[in-house]
C-alpha cells in the first residue's frame, strides 16, 4: 500500500498495512471492494477504469481504480495489485464546464429566438423553455414590473414544472413582505439575488409551502435592466441546494443583459410598426381630402378658365388695353391653380395607389422632340441655348402616353424656368439594356447640398433670388418621380451645388413590367 493512498484516506500508512478491507472501509463499501478482488481471482482477468465514490476522513473523495491479478514464480494467483487514482477535481471540473457550456448555448439559443420572435411574449416564452431545456432548471419564468400602486410583478412566460405556482405567487417589487423574495429584490436593486435554501430562508417564507410541494430547493432572480430601468426579472429554480457557482451566476447575469436588449428591440419594432400603419393612415387621409378638394376646386375652376378665354379672345366685343391686363392675370392665374389642383389629384392618386396605367405603345422619339417644340417660344424669350441629343434609333415604348409627357413637359419646364437668360439648357435619349435613358440638365440656380434630401418633398421649392420670382408648385419633380417609378423606372438627381446647374436622368422600360409578367404567366417560364 503506497503513500500517496494512505495520504488519500487519511491514514497513516503503517496502521494500515496488514489489515482488511474491512478494517479501513464501511462494510458495505468493504463487500463491494472484496467482490471486485474476488472476480479478478477466480478469472484471472484485470478489471480497469472501476469509478466509484470512497468515503474518508478527509471527506468524499471519487477515484478510479484499475485490479490486475498478481501472480507467484510458478504464475499462480496470490492476490491483486490495485491502482487507484482520485480523479475528484477532474470530475468536478467536467461538471463545471458541462454547466457552463449548458448555459452558453441557453444564451445563444435565447439570442436565436430574438430573429424570429413575432413578438415580446413569443421571445420571452422561447426562452424560458431554451433556459429549461439546455440548463436543466426546474422552472423558469419571467415577470415583468408594473408601475402600479402596488408595485406588481407580472408574470408572463414560463417553461418546466410549474403546475399552478405562478397564478398565486402576488409577488411585488415594492419593500413589503411580498417584494422581500429574489424577484421583488431584484427588481428594486437591479443585483442578482439568490435564494440558496428555500426551507431555511425567512425571505422565502411567503411562497415556501408551494415550492417545496413541486420540490424545489433553491431559486436565482436575474433583473432585466434597460439603462437605469429595471423591465423586470428572469426566475430559475432548482431541485438542489446552492447550486449557482459564481461563474454561472456571471454567466446568468449576462443572459439578462440579452434579454433585456431583446425586449428593447422588440418593443421599438412595435412602436416603428405602429407609427409607420400610423403615417400610412395619415398618408391616406391626406391624399383623399387632397382628392376630394382637388375635385371640388376643379369644377368651378374650369368654368372661370373658360369665361377668362372667352373674354380674353374678344368674343363678345372688344376690351380696352386695361381690361385686357387684368382678363389676362385672371387667366395666366387660372391655369396656374389648375395645374397645381391637377398636380395635387395626381399626387393623391399615386399615394393612395389608385392611379392607373392607360398602356399603348409610345414613340419616344418623337414625344421628346413634340415637348420640346412646346417650350421653344419660352427657351427663345431667355435667350436659351438647348441641345437635343435623340438617339435616331430610340425605340417606342410601352406606356402610359399621357403621364409620359407629363414626366418630360415637368423635367423640361423646370430646366427652362430655373436657368437665366443666356444659359444652356438640354435634353439627351438612348437605349440602355432593356430601358431607355432620358436625361435634362441645365446650367441654372441647381441645388444646394443641404436640399438634396428635400427636393423630392411635395410643395419643397429650392429657395433662392432666382426661384422667388418665377412660378411653380413645388410638385413637378417629385410627382415625375412617383409616374417613373409607377412604370418600373427610376429617376436621380445631380447637381454641383447652387448656380451650378442640375442633372434629371431617368429610366423606362421598353416593354412594361406587368406585360412581362403576364407573358411569364402564359408562357410557364
Amino acid at each position: 500500500m503506497n503513500r500517496a493512498f494512505c495520504e488519500l484516506l487519511g491514514i497513516q500508512k503503517e496502521k494500515l498495512e496488514g489489515k482488511s478491507l474491512f478494517y479501513i472501509f464501511p462494510e458495505k463499501e468493504a463487500n463491494a471492494y472484496a467482490k471486485d478482488d474476488l472476480e479478478v481471482i477466480s478469472t484471472g482477468k484485470a478489471k480497469t477504469g472501476i469509478v466509484e465514490v470512497m468515503h474518508t476522513k478527509n471527506g468524499d473523495v471519487w477515484v478510479k481504480t484499475d485490479k490486475i491479478p498478481y501472480r507467484d514464480p510458478e504464475g499462480k494467483i496470490i492476490g491483486i495489485i490495485g491502482f487507484s487514482v482520485d480523479i475528484t477535481q477532474s470530475l468536478l471540473s467536467e461538471g463545471y464546464l458541462n454547466k457552463f457550456n449548458r448555459v452558453l448555448r441557453a444564451i445563444s439559443g435565447s439570442n436565436r429566438a430574438l430573429t424570429h420572435a413575432k413578438s415580446e411574449r413569443d421571445y420571452l416564452q422561447s426562452s424560458c423553455e431554451i433556459i429549461c431545456k439546455e440548463c436543466g432548471y426546474k422552472l423558469a419564468w419571467i415577470g415583468l414590473a408594473e408601475n402600479d400602486v402596488k408595485k406588481t410583478v407580472h408574470p408572463v412566460a414560463s417553461a418546466g414544472f410549474e403546475e399552478g405556482y405562478l397564478e398565486n405567487l402576488n409577488i411585488t417589487w415594492a419593500d413589503s413582505e411580498r417584494g422581500r423574495g429574489p424577484t421583488g429584490i431584484a427588481i428594486r436593486t437591479g443585483k442578482t439575488t439568490i435564494c440558496r435554501d428555500m426551507l431555511n430562508d425567512t425571505d422565502f417564507k411567503p411562497w415556501r409551502a408551494e415550492a417545496v410541494k413541486r420540490g424545489f430547493e433553491s431559486s436565482i432572480a436575474i433583473p432585466l435592466q434597460s439603462g437605469n430601468v429595471v423591465l423586470g426579472a428572469l426566475m430559475l429554480y432548482s431541485a438542489d441546494m446552492d447550486p449557482f457557482s459564481k461563474d454561472e451566476i456571471a454567466l446568468l447575469t449576462e443572459m439578462g443583459f440579452d434579454l433585456s436588449y431583446g425586449i428593447e428591440l422588440i418593443r421599438a419594432r412595435e412602436r416603428n410598426l405602429a407609427a409607420e400603419i400610423e403615417l400610412k393612415r395619415a398618408a391616406r387621409a391626406k391624399s383623399d381630402f387632397l382628392g376630394n378638394m382637388s375635385h371640388e376646386l376643379r369644377t368651378p375652376l374650369n368654368s372661370i378658365n373658360g369665361f377668362s378665354e372667352v373674354l380674353h379672345d374678344e368674343t363678345f366685343g372688344p376690351l380696352n388695353d386695361k381690361q385686357k391686363i387684368y382678363i389676362n392675370n385672371i387667366l395666366t392665374s387660372g391655369q396656374h391653380l389648375l395645374l397645381l389642383i391637377n398636380q395635387i389629384l395626381d399626387m393623391s392618386k399615386v399615394e393612395s395607389g389608385k392611379m392607373n396605367l392607360a398602356l399603348s405603345s409610345v414613340p419616344m422619339k418623337n414625344l421628346l422632340n413634340d415637348i420640346s417644340l412646346l417650350l421653344a417660344d419660352t427657351v427663345d424669350k431667355k435667350k436659351l441655348h438647348m441641345q437635343l441629343e435623340i438617339a435616331v434609333n430610340l425605340p417606342d415604348i410601352e406606356a402610359d402616353e399621357l403621364k409620359v409627357k407629363e414626366i418630360v413637359y415637368n423635367l423640361l419646364s423646370n430646366a427652362v424656368k430655373f436657368t437665366p437668360e443666356g444659359g444652356k439648357i438640354g435634353m439627351m435619349a438612348k437605349k440602355t439594356g432593356s430601358d431607355i435613358e432620358v436625361t435634362v440638365w441645365d446650367t441654372g440656380v441647381g441645388i444646394a447640398v443641404e436640399n438634396m434630401d428635400k427636393i423630392f418633398e411635395g410643395f419643397f421649392r429650392v429657395d433662392t433670388p432666382f426661384s422667388r420670382v418665377t412660378e411653380g408648385t413645388g410638385l413637378g419633380l417629385p410627382l415625375s418621380k412617383k409616374l417613373v417609378e409607377l412604370h418600373g423606372g427610376k429617376l436621380f438627381v445631380e447637381s454641383a451645388g447652387l448656380n451650378k446647374g442640375t442633372l434629371v436622368k431617368f429610366t423606362l422600360p421598353v416593354v412594361s413590367a406587368g406585360t412581362v409578367l403576364d407573358e411569364a404567366k402564359r408562357t410557364g417560364i
